[in-house]
């Protein structure tokens, strides 16, 4: 009774596994296989058991074949992970364990197959998307950097010009629109400098600087804008 209900054990967990298995002879004819490697490359329980892995394409081209022969040979379990196109025409990334067994004392091999495909693809879509990213942010810095340069050059000059004209003999008003004039000019530049500093952000090169200010000045500055 003890036997019947072990063998049942292993009949459902063979059958019920999610993972492709099989076992094969010394001379590479199939046994035994579950619905699960049928699925997996496409074929019918029947069309397995009539393989010999020996003789299977995708096993040569793929090196399964390979590993699965040193796995007899030496008596130790070996794993691979391959691209293989199955005899049955249907693409898949394999993760495989060939272990050497022995039944009623001869020596076979159990051959145990996740599909990993979509694990792969799914590494793909990240890279992709990783990819896409960091260019984007690239464009977007480079983007940045072009805007704060053409920006600059044009707020310099008005900078420059203004400066130019405090110097000259001007009355009360006149000066005071000019300084609020040059005043706009450096804080608008100090905000485009900024904007640049986000782009160095996202390119890990941002330094933090240590700069005294005078507060009192920094102040009036600021008020002399809305009086």
């Amino acid at each position: 009774y003890q036997l019947q209900e072990s063998e049942e054990r292993f009949r459902l967990l063979f059958e019920e596994s999610p993972m492709g298995i099989a076992t094969y002879k010394e001379d590479g004819q199939c046994i035994m296989a579950n619905g699960a490697l049928a699925v997996m490359i496409g074929a019918t329980r029947e069309q397995v058991l009539l393989q010999n892995f020996k003789k299977i394409e995708s096993w040569q081209r793929s090196g399964m074949l390979d590993v699965a022969l040193k796995a007899m040979n030496t008596g130790i379990t070996s794993r691979c992970v391959v691209a293989v196109v199955s005899t049955f025409g249907k693409e898949l990334e394999l993760d495989c364990d060939f272990a050497p067994i022995k039944i009623n004392g001869k020596p076979h091999l159990l051959a145990m197959f996740n599909d990993v495909t979509h694990l792969r693809q799914a590494e793909i879509e990240m890279k992709e998307a990783k990819d896409a990213a960091e260019n984007a942010a690239k464009i977007q810095s480079e983007f940045l950097s072009s805007m704060s340069h053409e920006i600059r050059t044009p707020l310099n000059a008005i900078i420059g010009l203004t400066r130019l004209a405090l110097d000259t003999e001007l009355n009360l008003k006149q000066a005071d629109y000019l300084r609020k004039i040059l005043t706009s000019s450096m804080s608008l530049l100090n905000i485009i400098s900024d904007i640049l500093d986000f782009s160095k952000i996202e390119a890990n090169r941002l330094k933090i600087e240590n700069i005294d200010i005078l507060l009192e000045e920094t102040l009036e500055n600021t008020m002399s804008l809305f009086v």
